[in-house]
C-alpha cells in the first residue's frame, strides 16, 4: 500500500553514496527515506556481485511434488538470493499453503510447468498492521514499513529444461508488459509515463489576464498514477495512501469503515473513485496486508457520518470470508480519479497536469510525481518533464526453481532443478582447485582437447558454452590425476563427429585408471555407433542361432566408460540418449568395470524421449558389471571383476530407460538417496558377482512337498529376476563388450580351464553347490522365512526319498529375439564363477536406499521389472540394507521390491505399489497338486493364509549370518503395500507378525 510521502528524492542515476545532515537545517522525511534507499541499493548491488543473479547457500526452496491427486507442491526451507535480495523460508510448506499467499492460483491439470520464486516489494501501513500504531501517542500511525512478498508461482510450459522453459515464460511476460533481465532477475514493466502542464492561449483582452500556467492546486501534492486494468489508469493525491479497514454488508455494496476520515475534506463523497482490496498476506501477528490491486468502482453514496458507511456503485466481485475474528480483512482505498488508456495527454482533474502513457501496461504498475504550488512549472523528480519514465514500482524479482511434469494419474516429477547453489567463503577456502580455472577452452578447441588433456594433472579445465565436436573418444588415464572438467555455465555439449563414428565405440570419454577426476555441468550427447564385431572375444559369426544377426543389427550408445577409477565425481551433467532410430539400441550413460571406489554421481539427468519397451531400447543410466573375454576355443579366458565401495547416487533423474542403475559387482558402502526414476523398465538393481550366473545354472531344483508351494514361488521370483530378457540382454552386452585396444590385461583375472579347480578359499567344494548355491541358501538356510525349521531342499533327490520331493522346473523361457544369446551368456557365467573362486573377492554390502521416487511404468498393461532388487550371494560377509521413506511403483510379475540374502535389513516408511493386473500374470513354475493331507500339513506350517500367487509388492529373504538363534535380523514397519507381500520373516514367539505393523491395500 502506498505511504503518505511528500516526495521521492532518491535517483540512482545521481550515484549518491549517502546523505549528510547539516546543523541548523530542517530535516524532512524524504532525507531519511533516501538514506534507506541508498543503503538498500548498495547492499543489493554487493550481494549481486558476490552471489550472482540467483543462488542458495543451504539448498533452500527445493521443489517437490505431492502425489495425492491434488497436484500440490512441496517447498523446502532455506535461503535464496534473487537479484541481490535475500529471502528465506523458515520451515517447509506447500504451494497451497504459502505464508505470503492466501489464495494461490490453481494447479495445472496436466503437462509441464515452470515453478518460479517471485518477489515483490510492497509498503505496509498501520491500517493493515495495527501493531505499527504507538499507543503512547494516542494511536496515530507513524512510519510505514517495506516488506518483500515472496510467492511460488506456476507457469505452463512445453520445455523440459530450465533454459527453454524460462524462454517460453519470458515471451509470455513480454506480452503482459514485463521485461526480464537475466543479470539482475528483475521483472520490470515496459510501459512509460510522461507529464506536461496544460498550456492556455494568451488573452488579447488587456482587461482579461492570462490564465495561470502550471500546477493549479493550492497545496503541496504527491500524485500517484497506478494501472488498474490494461485500459484504466487511476490517480490520487497523497500517494493514494488513504486506506480504511472495512466490514462488508450482505449486499456486497455497503461498507462500514473501522476508522473515521481525518477531516471533512478527506471524507469519501458520491462518485468518488475507490478500490476495494482483499487481504493478500497474513503476518505472523495475525494481521493482514492488503492486495496490490482490487475491485475498482465509484461510490453511489458518499460517507455517512452517523452509520460510518459508504455504498459502492457495483457490488464486490471477489469472494469474501465467511465471518469470524480470524477472517482476512477487506480494505477500501480512496482515489481522486480514473483515466482511460492509452492515455495521450489526458487531463488530470483540475490540476493543470497532462499525462501520457506509452507501451503495454501491467496491472499494479505505478508512478509518483511531486508537485508544488510555489514552483508550479516544475515536477519532482524533474525527469518526468524531459522524457517518459518507467514505473517507480512495484519492484519485482523472479528466479526459476524447477520444471515439473504432471501425468494423467495426478503424479508429478521434477524434470529439472533450476536452482543455483553456492558455498560460503570458509568452504571455498578449504577446497582446492574449485573455481580456479587453470585452462579455459572453447568449442573451437575440440580438435585439440585430447592433446591438451593427455598432459594435464592437478588442473581445472573450464569449458565455455557451446557444442564441442569431438574427433574421437577423449581418454584420461593414470597420468591425469586430480583433473576437473567443468562447464563455465549452462550450454556445454560434447558430441561426436558424425564422420568418425567408428572411433566412439568406447564412448565419448574413456577414463582408465585415473584418480580424482571430476566432470561437472556438461551435457553428453553420445552417438549411435555400430556394435563391434566381437562379443566376449567371440567373433559375431561364430555365435549360435540368430545371435549374429541380432548383434549385427544392434547400435551402441555410451557416454562415459570407466575402468578402475577411484574418487570419481560426476555431477550436474546431462546424458541425452539419441532418439528416432528404428534399430535396437544398447548403451549406458556411464558404463563401468573394475574397481571404482569413492564414486559420486549426483544431480545428473539421464534422459531418453522414447518408450523403453516399444522402441527396443536397452539403456542404462549407470551400469557396472564384470567384463569377460573368452580365450580361443572353450578353454577359459580373462575377467575384469567389478568392485564398488563408498559410492553415492544422489538427486539424479532417470527417464525412459531400461534401468536407472544396474550394478553387478562386489559392493561395500553404497548410498542411494533422493533420486527420481520415471517411466523406466527397471529401477535400481544391485547384484552380487555370483548371483546371476549361479541362479541361471540352477534349472532342476527339488523341494519337499510340504514346502513346495512357497519354494516354487521363491524359485520363480529368483529365476525370473535372473532370466528377465531385458535385464539379461542388457547385462550380457555390458559383460562381454570389447575392452579398449590398449587395456592392460594384467589387471584381469586369468581363467585357464573350462572347469574350475577345487576352490581353496571358500568352504563349498562342490561346483553344483557354487552354481546353485543362491537358491539353496535362500530356502535351505532360510527355512524360517516360511516358518519351516526341519525341512530340507536338495539340488538332486536323495536316495530313498524321491517320493517326498517335487521338482521345480525351469521357469520363464527366453523371449525372441534374445533366445540365441543364452549359450554365450552361460559361457561367460562359467568363467566369471571361476574368476570369483580364484580371486576370493569378498565385500560386505552396506546399502542405504532412502527418499527415492521410483516409477517403473510401461505403456498399457505390459509388465516391467521391479523398482528395487538387492541380491547378496556372498555367504562370507554380513551385509546390511536400509530401505527408508521411498515411493516405489512397478507393473511387475515379480515383487516391486526384492531383497535377497542380505543378513541385516530395515525396511521402514515406504510406499511400495505393484500395479500389475492379476489377469496379465503368467506363472511358469510347475508344482504338483497337493493331497488333502499335504494341504493340512501346509496349513499347520504356514497358517490359513496361502502364499501369494498373484502379483506381490515385496519380498525379503534374509541371509543367515545373524540367524543362529532362529530370528532374522530384520525390521519391517510402517510400510504401505499394494498387493500383499510374500510371507514376511518370522519374529520371536509371542510377538505379532511383521504384517501387523504394515498396511496392505
Amino acid at each position: 500500500m502506498g505511504s503518505d510521502r511528500e516526495r521521492i528524492s532518491y535517483d540512482p542515476n545521481q550515484q549518491y553514496r549517502g546523505v549528510v545532515l547539516q546543523q541548523g537545517r530542517v530535516t524532512v522525511a524524504a532525507d531519511a527515506n533516501e538514506v534507506q534507499d541508498i543503503l538498500s541499493q548498495e547492499i543489493s548491488d554487493d550481494a549481486l556481485d558476490f552471489v550472482g543473479p540467483v543462488g542458495t547457500p543451504d539448498n533452500g526452496y527445493l521443489i517437490g511434488t505431492v502425489d495425492d491427486g491434488s497436484r500440490d507442491l512441496t517447498i523446502g526451507p532455506g535461503t535464496m538470493y534473487v537479484g541481490g535480495v535475500r529471502v528465506s523460508l523458515a520451515k517447509p510448506c506447500t504451494y497451497s499453503a504459502q505464508p505470503d499467499w492466501l489464495t494461490p492460483d490453481p494447479a495445472l491439470q496436466t503437462g509441464r510447468e515452470l515453478i518460479c520464486l517471485e518477489l515483490r516489494e510492497q509498503e505496509v501501513s498501520a491500517v493493515e498492521d495495527e501493531a505499527l500504531r504507538d499507543v503512547a501517542l494516542g494511536g496515530p500511525d507513524t512510519a510505514a514499513r517495506l516488506r518483500i512478498i515472496q510467492r511460488i508461482v506456476r507457469y505452463p510450459t512445453k520445455a523440459d529444461t530450465c533454459g527453454d522453459a524460462l524462454a517460453e515464460v519470458k515471451a509470455w511476460w513480454g506480452k503482459a508488459g514485463l521485461e526480464y533481465d537475466d543479470k539482475t532477475c528483475r521483472l520490470a514493466p515496459s510501459a512509460k509515463l510522461s507529464i506536461e502542464f496544460e498550456k492556455t492561449e494568451t488573452s488579447t483582452d488587456k482587461c482579461q489576464p492570462d490564465a495561470h500556467y502550471g500546477f493549479l492546486d493550492a497545496e503541496n501534492r504527491m500524485i500517484r498514477f497506478q494501472v488498474a486494468a490494461p485500459d484504466k489508469l487511476l490517480w490520487g493525491y497523497d500517494n493514494a495512501s488513504f486506506i480504511y479497514r472495512v466490514d462488508v454488508q450482505n449486499d456486497k455494496k455497503t461498507l462500514r469503515l473501522h476508522s473515521v476520515p481525518v477531516d471533512a475534506a478527506h471524507e469519501p463523497g458520491a462518485v468518488q473513485v475507490v478500490e476495494v482490496l482483499p487481504s493478500d498476506v497474513m503476518l505472523s501477528n495475525g494481521q493482514y496486508i492488503a492486495a496490490e490491486t482490487g475491485h475498482v468502482t465509484t461510490l453511489a453514496e458518499g460517507y455517512d457520518r452517523d452509520k460510518q458507511t459508504v455504498v459502492l456503485q457495483t457490488p464486490i466481485q471477489f469472494s469474501l470470508a465467511t465471518g469470524g475474528p480470524s477472517d482476512p480483512s477487506v480494505f477500501l482505498r480512496v482515489w481522486n480519479g480514473i483515466l482511460d488508456l492509452p492515455a495521450q495527454k489526458q487531463k488530470v482533474g483540475d490540476t493543470g497536469l497532462l499525462v501520457s502513457v506509452e507501451g503495454t501496461c501491467h496491472v499494479g504498475d505505478y508512478w509518483t510525481v511531486a508537485l508544488r504550488p510555489a514552483t508550479p512549472t516544475q515536477a519532482y523528480p524533474g525527469r518526468y518533464l524531459k522524457e517518459a519514465q518507467p514505473p517507480d514500482g512495484p519492484r519485482r524479482w523472479v528466479c526459476p526453481l524447477a520444471v515439473i511434469e504432471w501425468k494423467q494419474d495426478d503424479t508429478g516429477s521434477r524434470l529439472a532443478d533450476c536452482r543455483k547453489q553456492f558455498d560460503n567463503l570458509v568452504e571455498l577456502t578449504q577446497r582446492k582447485q574449485i573455481g580456479c580455472c587453470t585452462h579455459v577452452v572453447t568449442p573451437k578447441d575440440a580438435g585439440r582437447l585430447q592433446k591438451l588433456l593427455s598432459r594435464l594433472k592437478d588442473a581445472t579445465v573450464c569449458f565455455m558454452p557451446g557444442t564441442y565436436i569431438l574427433p574421437q573418444t577423449l581418454k584420461l588415464g593414470r597420468k591425469n590425476p586430480n583433473l576437473v572438467l567443468k562447464a563455465c555455465r549452462e550450454g556445454v555439449v560434447l558430441r561426436a563427429d558424425e564422420k568418425a563414428l567408428e572411433k566412439f565405440q568406447q564412448g565419448l570419454i574413456l577414463i582408465d585408471g585415473a584418480d580424482r577426476i571430476t566432470l561437472r555441468g556438461i551435457e553428453f550427447a553420445p552417438p549411435l555407433v555400430e556394435m563391434p564385431d566381437k562379443l566376449a572375444n567371440r567373433e559375431r559369426g561364430d555365435l549360435e542361432g540368430n545371435a549374429a544377426a541380432v548383434l549385427k543389427d544392434l547400435l551402441v550408445c555410451i557416454g562415459i566408460r570407466l575402468f578402475d577409477c577411484t574418487n570419481l565425481t560426476i555431477e550436474d551433467c546431462r546424458f541425452a540418449y539419441p532418439a528416432g532410430e528404428k534399430r535396437m539400441v544398447w548403451g549406458a550413460g556411464v558404463l563401468a568395470s573394475g574397481e571404482c571406489d569413492h564414486l559420486t554421481v549426483q544431480r545428473n539427468r539421464f534422459l531418453s524421449t522414447e518408450d523403453v519397451r516399444t522402441a527396443s531400447r536397452f539403456l542404462m543410466g549407470y551400469g557396472m558389471t564384470p567384463n569377460s573375454q573368452m580365450a580361443a576355443g572353450e578353454a577359459g579366458g580373462r575377467v575384469v571383476l567389478s568392485k564398488l565401495d563408498n559410492a553415492l547416487f544422489r538427486d539424479n533423474c532417470f527417464e525412459r530407460i531400461a534401468a536407472a542403475a544396474l550394478i553387478f559387482s562386489t559392493a561395500g558402502a553404497i548410498k542411494i538417496e533422493s533420486n527420481t526414476v520415471r517411466d523406466c523398465y527397471g529401477g535400481f538393481c544391485l547384484f552380487d558377482l555370483a548371483s546371476l550366473p549361479s541362479v541361471k545354472s540352477a534349472t532342476e531344483i527339488m523341494a519337499p512337498r510340504t514346502v513346495a508351494e512357497p519354494a516354487a514361488r521363491l524359485y520363480e521370483v529368483m529365476s525370473g529376476v535372473a532370466r528377465d530378457p531385458v535385464l539379461q540382454f542388457t547385462a550380457l552386452l555390458a559383460r562381454g563388450y570389447p575392452l579398449p585396444d590398449d587395456y592392460d590385461l594384467r589387471r584381469s583375472a586369468l581363467v585357464k580351464t573350462a572347469r574350475p579347480p577345487a576352490p581353496n578359499r571358500i568352504s563349498e567344494t562342490d561346483e553344483k553347490v557354487l552354481k546353485r548355491g543362491a537358491f539353496v541358501r535362500a530356502v535351505i538356510n532360510n527355512g524360517l522365512t516360511f516358518n519351516v525349521r526341519s525341512e530340507r531342499l536338495a539340488t538332486e533327490p536323495p536316495t530313498g526319498d524321491v517320493a517326498n520331493l517335487v521338482e521345480l522346473r525351469k521357469p520363464i523361457p527366453h523371449v525372441e529375439p534374445l533366445v540365441s544369446i543364452q549359450a554365450i551368456d552361460d559361457q561367460i557365467g562359467d568363467i566369471e564363477l571361476q574368476a570369483i573362486v580364484k580371486t576370493g573377492v569378498h565385500s560386505a554390502l552396506s546399502l542405504d536406499f532412502s527418499n527415492n521416487e521410483v516409477i517403473c511404468a510401461a505403456t498399457g498393461d505390459r509388465a516391467t521389472f521391479p523398482g528395487l532388487v538387492v541380491w547378496d550371494t556372498d555367504a562370507f560377509t554380513a551385509s546390511s540394507v536400509i530401505v527408508n521413506a521411498n515411493k516405489i511403483r512397478s507393473k511387475s510379475a515379480l515383487p516391486t521390491v526384492c531383497i535377497l540374502l542380505a543378513e541385516r535389513c530395515a525396511v521402514t516408511g515406504n510406499l511400495i505399489f505393484n500395479e500389475m493386473l492379476q489377469e496379465n500374470l503368467v506363472t511358469n513354475v510347475f508344482v504338483e497338486e497337493k493331497t488333502a493331507e499335504e494341504e493340512r500339513l501346509r496349513k499347520e506350517t504356514f497358517g490359513e493364509k496361502p502364499t501369494p500367487q498373484g502379483p506381490a509388492s515385496f519380498l525379503l529373504v534374509p541371509g543367515t549370518k545373524d540367524n543362529a538363534e532362529g530370528n532374522p535380523a530384520v525390521a519391517i514397519t510402517g510400510n504401505v503395500f499394494r498387493y500383499e507381500p510374500f510371507p514376511l520373516p518370522t519374529r520371536p514367539d509371542g510377538l505379532p507378525p511383521w504384517e501387523h505393523l504394515n498396511t496392505e491395500l
